[in-house]
């Protein structure tokens, strides 16, 4: 029962957020987006519904609450069905005639007329039915069961002790922790592993049909460069060896790869006020980023530099934005959810600067930080890490060239 409950809070949530945005954009009659970009709002949808949970169950813990099974939790999503049903109920009519539209792609094709198609479809059967088989394993990975998972249960076990005593007891969080939270949040209501694993695989579908639909924006592309597309996602080495055992690596890669979607459409973009609002959107998603993988902030500098470009470019052209757009801007919801995300995202940092010094803990902070930081206590050395895995006497020219093919090969 906690189980389906978890399940419907969680979809009701993720798909009302994409209706609302979807229907946010045909307030502001975009031709150039309507009916092209359904998984791209799937994709903005989840990504919002996931961090609702993780920052919400991360201020829970502040003051010492912990979200357990109730009746009740159902209420809320419901109403939220109810209050928002058309708008609901035109998107997914929208994402039927979407996903009709990759029907050819599920085709099985002819060995005799188009054999490499065959061969790649043959590898997608195979790679899906293993990563399936993966799923319903048990979690082995040191990775995970170590640091990931553990990190989610012992959150979800602190019951009454708020993250203020938890750290007065010596122990601490990491910095990117965001995913732990959302973990904890549902194994918490749930009491099982089942929707959090799910949730991963929900994250890995969204990423490849987002791909399939960026590629399709980019120009030309037929049935086998998708098959190529699809089963070179499903090869990746997060995928197969981390993702669905634990680690949330393949949460990052959906995250970044949504504003890297953002970020190409704000520049394609002729109209200004959509050109910030990409850009300010690609902040929000890069600074959930870094609250799951502190790797994550050259995303988060790449969208503040295209946003700070965007405001110096054309300050004039700028006032030319409609009152109402401005409006939309200032609206009192996005102000307040923009806040929360930024808010509750340091949450973490700030214990542990408050504690520790270091608002990288466990690893030491990298390069000038450490001159803000000269007292930073840390577990991991960063210098350690950066000597051991950097490759070594390579000249510095050449460097950037051999990086690139050392990390292509594997």
């Amino acid at each position: 029962m906690a189980v389906f409950s978890g399940i419907f809070i969680f979809c009701s949530v993720w798909i009302a957020i994409s209706s609302t945005i979807n229907n946010q954009i045909y307030n502001f009659n975009n031709k150039d987006f309507k009916n092209q970009k359904i998984f791209l709002l799937l994709s903005i949808g989840f990504i919002f519904s996931f961090s609702i949970f993780g920052l919400l169950n991360i201020i829970l813990h502040l003051f010492g609450l912990s979200i357990a099974f109730n009746v009740f939790l159902i209420i809320i999503p419901s109403l939220i069905v109810i209050l928002n049903y058309s708008i609901i109920n035109e998107f997914c009519s929208q994402l039927f005639f979407s996903v009709y539209k990759f029907k050819k792609f599920f085709k099985f094709p002819s060995i005799n007329k188009n054999p490499f198609a065959f061969s790649l479809f043959f590898i997608i059967i195979i790679q899906t039915l293993c990563l399936a088989i993966r799923l319903l394993l048990p979690i082995t990975l040191s990775d995970a069961t170590n640091q990931y998972f553990w990190d989610s249960l012992q959150i979800s076990r602190l019951e009454g002790i708020s993250l203020n005593e938890f750290y007065k007891m010596g122990e601490y969080l990491r910095t990117d922790s965001l995913a732990s939270f959302f973990d904890a949040f549902f194994i918490q209501i749930t009491n099982n592993w089942l929707l959090v694993r799910s949730a991963r695989v929900i994250a890995l579908v969204l990423l490849v049909f987002s791909s399939l639909e960026m590629a399709f924006c980019l120009g030309s592309f037929n049935v086998k460069k998708s098959l190529l597309l699809i089963s070179l996602i499903l090869t990746l080495p997060d995928v197969w060896s981390v993702f669905i055992s634990g680690k949330h690596d393949g949460y990052v890669c959906l995250f970044e790869f949504t504003g890297i979607y953002i970020i190409y459409l704000s520049i394609i973009s002729k109209d200004n006020f959509l050109k910030l609002s990409f850009s300010f959107l690609s902040i929000l998603i890069g600074i959930l980023s870094v609250s799951m993988r502190l790797s994550s902030l050259m995303f988060l500098l790449l969208a503040l530099i295209l946003f700070c470009f965007y405001i110096f470019k054309s300050p004039v052209d700028l006032l030319k934005i409609n009152l109402k757009k401005y409006s939309y801007i200032t609206d009192p919801k996005i102000i307040i959810f923009s806040i929360f995300i930024i808010v509750s995202s340091f949450i973490v940092c700030i214990f542990n600067i408050k504690y520790y010094s270091n608002p990288f803990f466990a690893l030491s902070p990298p390069g000038f930080i450490t001159n803000i930081f000269p007292d930073a206590i840390s577990i991991d050395d960063y210098k350690f890490y950066k000597e051991t895995l950097a490759l070594k006497n390579i000249p510095l020219v050449f460097k950037p060239i051999a990086t690139f093919i050392y990390a292509s090969l594997g």
